[in-house]
């Protein structure tokens, strides 16, 4: 039921890093002050970048795009997303080609609000060509992110080396069992220690709305579950007792034959046993069935504009298959116990004339 928490924050994480700060003047230097102090925090993954608006114009298309100027290899080590970007190259997301019929190779120009001063304020046209598609599962990151060096975008925009942004992975030493508890808890820290000159931010903020709707979604989910669970449970009932009631006349033709109610016992749970591995290894494989529908069918495709998300992949984790395993298999067990207890009561010759009259 947490697939699609789970997919947002990984997509969110993979451009983002943990945290994000921002200066409150703005653009800043990168050999501030503020890089120190993180350090002294034991902050050891961290990357400065510009993000910007613009537009993209290719082909007498125009969409209005961010344009995030960066540096790969400290980009990397924050967001583990590997970006490639030679002289005059860009690298653009998969929602952004497919709208505009792009693909590696093909040139593409930005449009800023205003160049260098040189230029009076004219709006800074820059053409490059697309070296990269990258794919975050984000649909608005996807449709408007574009990436381009840090250096190069500086020059245009005329920032004097500075940067407006940067992101940063939390300690490493620190450890909790839950990452998002270890953020919020580290972001506090930051606030605390930078002050109110810089905003510090995660990376889910600006979706937080999102998920605490689909939580609420989740929940109404959930309730309509139990009641499919309650109504398999009445279904599990009857078929023990369907299997009882079918084989009863087996049961007692074997204890009129000498064998033992321990034996008997046995052969009645083992049968309930390999049913219930039957029905767990079918439900293993109808889950990965299922999955894989989820990720690859149109039909199941979510309308990306309005849940961020273009697919949604299930999130189910070892703990999870062994609850609703083990829970089904205390159930049979107890029912079988009391189908066998009920049969094991009656006498053999009560039993014989009752199922063979």
């Amino acid at each position: 039921m947490d697939g699609f928490e789970v997919s947002l924050k990984k997509g969110l994480r993979a451009y983002s890093g943990d945290l994000v700060i921002y200066s409150g003047e703005g653009f800043f230097k990168e050999d501030s002050s503020l890089i120190s102090d993180l350090t002294e925090l034991g902050v050891k993954e961290q990357t400065a970048f510009i993000q910007t608006e613009g537009f993209a114009i290719v082909n007498g298309q125009s969409k209005g795009v961010l344009v995030r100027g960066i540096k790969p290899d400290t980009y990397e080590a924050v967001t583990h997303q590997k970006i490639s970007l030679p002289e005059r190259s860009i690298a653009i997301g998969s929602e952004l080609a497919r709208t505009m019929n792009l693909s590696v190779g093909d040139g593409l120009s930005l449009v800023f609000a205003s160049g260098r001063q040189a230029f009076g304020g004219l709006p800074a046209v820059s053409n490059f060509k697309i070296s990269q598609i990258i794919t975050h599962g984000i649909y608005q990151s996807d449709l408007r992110l574009i990436f381009v060096n840090l250096p190069e975008l500086q020059y245009q925009l005329d920032t004097e080396q500075k940067v407006n942004m940067l992101s940063l992975n939390r300690p490493v030493d620190q450890k909790s069992n839950d990452p998002s508890f270890e953020i919020e808890d580290f972001q506090k820290q930051l606030r605390l220690y930078l002050g109110y000159g810089y905003s510090v931010r995660t990376y889910w903020s600006d979706y937080n709305y999102l998920i605490n709707v689909v939580k609420t979604e989740k929940l109404w989910i959930s309730l309509i579950l139990q009641i499919i669970v309650i109504i398999s449970i009445f279904n599990i009932i009857a078929f023990v007792l369907f299997v009882n009631e079918r084989k009863r006349k087996e049961i007692f033709l074997f204890k009129a034959l000498g064998m033992g109610q321990r034996t008997l016992s046995k052969i009645w749970y083992g049968f309930i046993l390999g049913f219930w591995f039957v029905a767990s290894l079918l439900s293993l494989l109808l889950s990965s069935f299922f999955n894989f529908l989820l990720s690859h069918l149109s039909a199941f495709q979510m309308p990306g504009d309005v849940y961020q998300l273009a697919r949604l992949e299930m999130s189910l984790g070892v703990l999870d298959y062994l609850f609703v395993f083990t829970l089904s298999l205390i159930w049979l067990l107890l029912l079988a116990w009391f189908g066998l207890r009920k049969v094991m009561k009656q006498p053999i010759l009560y039993g014989l004339r009752k199922e063979f009259s």
